[in-house]
């Protein structure tokens, strides 16, 4: 048992009051002390517990994300061990801190964090994300000293390409051979979609001889439309998933003319796979009956 060691006035000792009034600061020097005690202990304790089983990063994240622009950025933080410590994110390049637990505190609606009490997994999420956005962002977990992982996302603009000149020229009753190419896309389209002034070509079902063959792990789609009529021209658009769109304009030459451009796609730089030239001319000759 700790006796409490205080000073006492010689001249405090005497009457009732007195005694009483001892007895309070007596007990009031003790509860400092227990006080001074139990801030101590819950120091030793957290710091038992780092050392039995401190808080471990699980090394199976990807530390490097890319991500096409106006996409879902996703950074995924893995934390064992946890207890009831905190875990941030923290964008590296203005040290700001988007997240703390599950509270967002970045003013950027566009952030969001992503955790269920049964997981290891801290989520955080960046939508609508910017090249700007490209940077460092660690996953911290505040223990002393501090315990952080570094990730690197990276925000790339992808922009769709259909191969040949802005304007193709095509006589009647020839056909429209479109490409479109996503090479900077960080991973192959999940989808690639033609539009024709507005329209996705594959609801234009009145119209049949209307072809969309895409090679995802290519990252290349190719539209071909058969016996074109003077309907057929028009805006023609490739809108990869994961990519900015691009535009052709088609002309619909009646007659011979020198500036009619058949295949739009034939540029010395690239060449139709033979597997492709084979499934494309089966379907012409089935089109044609």
């Amino acid at each position: 048992m700790r006796v409490a060691s205080f000073p006492v006035p010689c001249d405090f000792i005497g009457s009732r009051p007195h005694l009483v009034a001892l007895v309070m600061m007596a007990l009031l020097w003790d509860m400092s002390g227990g006080i001074r005690r139990s801030q101590d202990d819950i120091t030793e304790d957290y710091d038992e517990i780092d050392r039995r089983s401190p808080p471990i990063f699980i090394n199976n994240t990807h530390t490097k994300v890319i991500v096409a622009a106006d996409r879902i950025a996703i950074l995924e933080c893995r934390v064992r061990n946890l207890d009831d410590r905190a875990v941030s994110w923290i964008r590296k390049a203005d040290i700001h801190i988007l997240t703390m637990g599950k509270i967002v505190y970045t003013t950027d609606k566009r952030f969001s964090i992503e955790h269920s009490m049964a997981s290891d997994n801290w989520i955080l999420k960046l939508r609508n994300a910017q090249v700007d956005d490209s940077g460092i962002y660690e996953c911290q977990i505040n223990t002393e000293p501090k315990r952080s992982k570094a990730y690197l996302l990276q925000v790339v603009e992808s922009n769709a390409k259909i191969v040949g000149d802005r304007d193709v020229m095509v006589q009647v009753g020839s056909d429209i051979n479109l490409t479109c190419k996503a090479q900077d896309t960080p991973e192959p389209p999940a989808t690639v979609y033609w539009y024709k002034n507005g329209v996705r070509v594959d609801s234009l079902l009145a119209r049949g001889g209307i072809s969309v063959v895409t090679e995802s792990r290519r990252r290349s789609s190719h539209l071909l439309v058969s016996k074109v009529t003077s309907e057929d021209a028009g805006n023609y658009t490739c809108a990869p998933a994961n990519s900015k769109t691009d535009s052709v304009t088609v002309h619909v030459i009646q007659g011979a003319d020198p500036r009619a451009n058949v295949m739009a796609s034939s540029t010395p730089q690239y060449q139709v796979p033979i597997k492709l030239q084979i499934v494309l001319g089966l379907w012409l000759l089935l089109a044609q009956r």
